[in-house]
Formats: structure tokens, sequence, C-alpha cells
């Protein structure tokens, strides 16, 4: 072990009880590093768990500007076409009229 200087030794029992808190707090951080380093699976879940999280936040993003392009292209064709409502509502007054024509000449 390192042997402590001469000024660094406490001089009165409340230096030597603050030595004694500071030793043990350092101690303890040390002891639970070590713990740590020592528990391969929950450091293996710890790690499985952040790349998770960055996974679904990078696929969220992705996903996200994906749809914002989606959009953009369905905005561009939507205002680039041809009402194509005219001909459908032209065609089908025709099909009535067409149908109408037929049973009114049955009846007769």
């Amino acid at each position: 072990m390192n042997e402590r200087d001469e000024s660094s030794f406490p001089k009165d029992p409340h230096q030597a009880r603050v030595d004694i808190e500071l030793t043990r707090k350092e101690l303890g951080e040390t002891a639970r590093a070590l713990a740590y380093k020592l528990d391969v699976p929950n450091r293996a879940k710890d790690l499985a768990t952040e790349r998770t999280a960055s996974a679904r936040s990078r696929l969220r993003s992705v996903a996200l500007a994906s749809a914002a392009q989606a959009r953009g292209r369905i905005d561009r064709l939507r205002s680039s076409s041809v009402d194509t409502r005219g001909p459908v509502v032209v065609a089908m007054v025709a099909v009535l009229v067409c149908g109408g024509v037929i049973v009114w000449r049955a009846r007769r």
C-alpha cells in the first residue's frame, strides 16, 4: 500500500472522520464500477437496449423523412394532374339516359 506523507495524515478526530468518509465513498464507487464490469449479462442487456433505442430513433427519422417526401410527391401529382371527374360524370349521365330510353321503349 501507499504510505502517506506526514502532512496529509489527519491531525484531529474530525479530519480523520472526514478522511474515513471520503475513503468509504471512493471505495463504494470503485466497488460499484468493478461489480458493473464483472456483470457481463447486464452490460450486454444495457448495450442492447442502447443500440435498440438508437436504431429506433434512426428508423423513426428515416420514416418521417420518407413520409414527408411521399406527401410532397403526392401534392405535386395532384396539382399537375388533369381533373378526370368531368368525363366520368358525363359517362354516367349517358348510361342513365340510355337506360331510361331502353326502359321507356320496353314499356311502350
